[in-house]
């Protein structure tokens, strides 16, 4: 099947979903009345799966409580935008501590190993 076959193919179903109610379709005769297609069955197996997610959603209307409610909250401006910062002043002391010890044992530690360099190796006798 071409490409662009398959595309209209697939945007007819979705206009036909959304068209009418899909309980009584029969996804092969429909799909066979629409002529030879290479892949039948993958595609007669996505069609169906597409059916039935359409069955599954079901439109849902907010209650006018929660509309006023949230338009309430977005004229106050209370949405995601307006959460505090995500670490506490406790958190970013307790990051700079942690690097400053961090760098404090780097620096011991580089210099107990060039300590140890410059100390003469005791030959053998």
């Amino acid at each position: 099947m071409k490409r662009r076959t398959l595309v209209n193919l697939l945007a007819d179903h979705a206009d036909l979903l959304n068209r009418r109610d899909t309980d009584d379709l029969d996804v092969a005769a429909w799909l066979a009345d629409y002529g030879p297609v290479q892949s039948m069955s993958s595609l007669l197996t996505l069609l169906q799966l597409a059916q039935a997610v359409k069955r599954a959603l079901v439109p849902v209307e907010p209650s006018p409580l929660f509309q006023a409610e949230l338009e309430t909250r977005l004229v106050r401006g209370e949405g995601e935008a307006t959460r505090k910062r995500p670490f506490s002043r406790e958190v970013w002391l307790g990051a700079a501590a942690a690097g400053l010890i961090g760098i404090l044992l780097f620096v011991l530690r580089r210099m107990r190993f060039v300590s140890n360099r410059s100390q003469p190796a005791a030959t053998a006798v």
